[in-house]
């Protein structure tokens, strides 16, 4: 059973988020997993809101947590600290010391490496209207068959169970659909993130409207 709540405990928890950014989405959808209620605080990065006073005096970027004065930055650090917090028992972020590194893991391979990688060639497109950069093509495919390797023998990136590691990569692969780029090449990492999107009963509601924005944007 879970002890019993400290003061605090029923605060509210607030996302600062901007509802096309990958990172938020992430964030979201783990919330929604473990049925924890966000309260949502949009930030329009397009239009420089994260950078109003009373968020840089505390070097706030982009996309944190607000737990009465508590404030956690940067999305996997978030995720990993509101399972941890809200639903410990939740398999989504295994107790087991073994199973939780292969979760980690690819969290930090995510958010250093492949989200790097697949955000350098989408990111400056996107946003600033720049030429696809061909080095930086080859440098996501070689990460994109990297991935793959993930998912030999088994349905999902780190174990047999859906966890963090999978919503972390989801929303990475979504950049994919927002720039229309073809997954056809990667046959399993296709499949993987078609019938993860259709697992996930609340992928829709939480990235139809971000994706369609960011791509909208894209092509403004």
């Amino acid at each position: 059973d879970r002890p019993p709540a400290s003061l605090g405990d029923n605060m509210p928890v607030e996302l600062y988020h901007f509802e096309s950014s990958v990172p938020s989405r992430v964030v979201r959808m783990v919330a929604r997993h473990i049925n924890l209620d966000l309260t949502l605080k949009e930030l329009d990065i397009f239009k420089g809101e994260q950078r109003k006073p009373e968020f840089l005096k505390v070097e706030l970027r982009r996309i944190f947590i607000k737990f009465c004065r508590f404030i956690i930055l940067f999305s996997r650090a978030i995720i990993t600290y509101l399972v941890r917090k809200y639903a410990p028992d939740s398999p989504v972020y295994p107790k087991g010391a073994r199973e939780r590194a292969l979760v980690d893991k690819i969290l930090m391979y995510d958010i250093g490496t492949f989200y790097k990688k697949v955000g350098d060639y989408f990111y400056p497109v996107l946003m600033h209207k720049q030429p696809y950069n061909p080095e930086r093509e080859a440098a996501m495919a070689k990460e994109l068959t990297f991935v793959q390797t993930f998912l030999v023998g088994r349905k999902y990136m780190a174990s047999d169970e859906l966890s963090l590691a999978d919503f972390a990569l989801l929303g990475t692969l979504t950049l994919t659909e927002i720039a229309d780029y073809s997954l056809d090449g990667y046959p399993q990492l296709k499949d993987y993130y078609e019938n993860l999107k259709a697992e996930l009963p609340y992928f829709e509601e939480i990235n139809r409207k971000g994706i369609d924005f960011f791509k909208a944007y894209a092509k403004r």
